[in-house]
């Protein structure tokens, strides 16, 4: 299967799907514990799949990188849930306000939390973008047949 994927046969990239989409769902649904999430990163999934159906070997276990790709993604969505500003207010509204300096280090940490989330917000958008292209990319390869 890996040997038709790294010559970018279509069929084979659905046979993958069809056959691991379901057994990767459940994987991501028990990790993320929402079905919506676990859709997105399912696709985002796929779509690592089809930008480097040439990088695996021939003797890469395709169950082992789809996977491992399923984990790291949810890994990355989990840190981005991280710089939510909601979440990081919640969690710093508990400091003690001893002094003047503990608000001054409140004020540094939620003046670093909205620099963080700004540059996350424009690292998200550039994935989208490239998400739209590689889509486009991918349905112009079906419709000409690659």
């Amino acid at each position: 299967m890996v040997g038709r994927l790294r010559e970018a046969d279509s069929t084979a990239f659905y046979e993958v799907f069809h056959h691991y989409r379901l057994r990767l769902f459940g994987y991501l649904l028990r990790m993320s514990r929402r079905h919506d999430i676990a859709e997105d990163l399912l696709q985002d999934t796929f779509v690592r799949l089809a930008m480097k159906s040439t990088s695996p070997t021939e003797d890469t276990c395709l169950a082992a990188w789809l996977f491992t790709v399923a984990r790291n993604l949810f890994l990355s969505y989990r840190r981005s849930r991280l710089l939510d500003e909601d979440e990081f207010h919640a969690n710093i509204s508990g400091l003690p306000r001893y002094d003047a300096s503990a608000a001054r280090i409140q004020r540094i940490l939620v003046d670093g939390h909205r620099a963080l989330a700004r540059a996350h917000r424009h690292a998200v958008s550039r994935k989208r973008a490239t998400d739209v292209l590689i889509h486009r990319y991918m349905k112009s390869t079906l419709v000409v047949g690659f």
